[in-house]
């Protein structure tokens, strides 16, 4: 089906199976395919990793794919400057920001800056700068869904209310999720390991490997419960292909627990080694794996 032939195409470790796939396949296989993948948000993946392969495509089904692969790459690369520009302006007027999500995985972590869209931009605050940093948002020409309110968004959310500024959507954060969720994230630890990095020559932040791949585990299972998460989980398998070989798996088991978090972040690693082949110790599975 279209899930098992967009994994053989996804996986790292595949190509020779790939490669045979695609020369099975025939025209309503790879437009099938094609309309499944752009169902699921990765569609530009299945674009560029077929195109590495070599492997030819249909006519129509090239042109659908590529027009969508270049129209992300334009899309994302007019977002990176506005975010860039935001981000400024917040420095200027001494609000720290931390990119999360997409903001961060599609100009730091993924390839190509076409791979990966966005509908929205999320954006971690300080939860006492949030008001100074909606004001600083309005400035710049956003618009908001409506005001922000302190006493109840505060209690109910874990972001303001979404800004936006023609397509561009942005959303401002002072935690990862609902304290519904998870009651026992440290934000503030959050920001004392934060990494530096430049966002066309602004100077922003970044979760740590550690924390952003437990965010990112967070966000699948606690936030969306994996309902339409195939691209969430996408995004850690690249971000374990990135960020492997230095990750502090210790240091990232400490903060599962911290969270309390262990449940959802081992079904998380679970589906990404069963659907990827992703490179997860087996002693991390091991440790995470609840009892029952």
């Amino acid at each position: 089906n279209s899930l098992d032939r967009l994994l053989t195409f996804l996986k790292h470790d595949g190509q020779e199976r790939a490669v045979a796939l695609g020369r099975q396949m025939g025209d309503a296989d790879w437009q099938a395919l094609a309309v499944y993948a752009k169902r699921v948000g990765l569609a530009q993946v299945l674009f560029h990793r077929v195109q590495a392969l070599g492997i030819p495509l249909p006519g129509g089904v090239k042109e659908q794919l590529q027009q969508n692969f270049y129209w992300t790459a334009a899309r994302n690369l007019r977002f990176s400057r506005q975010v860039a520009d935001l981000v400024r302006e917040f420095s200027q007027h001494n609000v720290p920001v931390i990119l999360l999500k997409g903001a961060y995985l599609v100009d730091h972590v993924y390839e190509n800056i076409a791979l990966r869209s966005m509908a929205d931009i999320d954006l971690l605050i300080p939860r006492e700068s949030i008001p100074a940093a909606i004001e600083i948002a309005l400035g710049a020409g956003f618009m908001p869904d409506r005001s922000f309110l302190d006493d109840a968004d505060g209690i109910l959310h874990y972001h303001a209310p979404p800004v936006h500024r023609n397509d561009l959507v942005i959303e401002l954060h002072w935690s990862l999720t609902r304290e519904s969720n998870l009651s026992t994230i440290n934000v503030e630890d959050l920001w004392a390991r934060a990494r530096g990095i430049d966002l066309n020559g602004i100077g922003a932040l970044a979760l740590c490997p550690e924390d952003l791949l437990a965010h990112l585990a967070v966000h699948a299972a606690y936030g969306h419960r994996f309902h339409n998460q195939l691209r969430s989980l996408y995004d850690i398998e690249v971000v374990l292909q990135k960020f492997g070989p230095q990750l502090d798996w210790q240091a990232f088991l400490e903060r599962c627990r911290q969270w309390q978090a262990e449940r959802g972040v081992y079904l998380t690693l679970q589906l990404l080694v069963d659907l990827f082949a992703s490179p997860v110790p087996e002693n991390v599975l091991v440790e995470l794996r609840p009892a029952d």
